[in-house]
């Protein structure tokens, strides 16, 4: 009995676990002030694991976001792509987005995530590596902003979102 009130309260929890989190890009209204309009941009969000981190640790983005580059075609990243045409200056990449899961499978630990901002070459202002951090309960979002200076994670929302 005791060994199956364990095994119950492990699934629970387990299943209560998530890898998984919603992320929003949001491009900053200094973005467009800057450019005088809001540039067309990619952002890329990749789960990457041990041996992906090190390649990337010295891999400048400028190749990374060449057409057809075979690396960034092995990463399998989740892109979101911003056109100076867009109304909406945000893009959201679901919990529930398939690409999660492939970077489970493949044991990622990290998230990278990148934008190939015009303008910028400082590989460090254009890139975030962060932990991937398994939750119980509530899934934290991530707030991401791309601005003149680079991408950055912000923790909540920004005030000039209106919906």
């Amino acid at each position: 009995m005791k060994y199956k009130l364990f095994a119950l309260l492990f699934i629970f929890i387990a299943s209560g676990c998530t890898y998984r989190h919603d992320a929003t890009v949001f491009l900053s209204p200094e973005l467009k002030a800057y450019y005088g309009y809001y540039p067309s941009l990619e952002v890329d969000f990749v789960g990457i694991n041990d041996n992906e981190k090190a390649w990337l640790s010295s891999y400048k983005l400028n190749k990374y976001f060449q057409p057809e580059n075979p690396m960034r075609k092995t990463l399998q990243p989740y892109t979101m792509v911003f056109s100076s045409n867009d109304e909406k200056h945000y893009q959201r990449l679901s919990k529930s987005e398939k690409e999660w899961s492939l970077w489970k499978r493949k044991g990622a630990k990290e998230l990278f995530i990148a934008v190939n901002l015009p303008g910028i070459e400082d590989d460090n202002a254009r890139k975030i590596i962060m932990k991937i951090r398994s939750y119980i309960g509530k899934r934290i979002p991530l707030y991401i902003e791309v601005t003149p200076t680079g991408i950055s994670l912000i923790g909540k929302k920004p005030e000039y979102i209106k919906e």
